[in-house]
């Protein structure tokens, strides 16, 4: 199995609450709503595979993957 390296970061104290960006996208889409969100929580973003500053994978990949 090939594992790739997803960027993730975690911010704020608290309940967790992941937040996952639409298909290609990475964790800047959340910019304007982190300052509401880790005032009470804990936030754990990522950045999606091949996209921001996650590993891009090898050879084609879709959905599914």
């Amino acid at each position: 199995m090939n594992h790739q390296l997803l960027y993730h970061e975690v911010l704020g104290q608290g309940r967790p609450c992941l937040m996952l960006a639409g298909f290609a996208s990475d964790a800047i889409s959340w910019i304007f709503q982190l300052p509401a969100l880790t005032a009470s929580r804990q936030v754990i973003l990522c950045d999606n595979r091949g996209a921001g500053r996650s590993a891009v994978p090898e050879g084609p990949h879709s959905l599914q993957d």
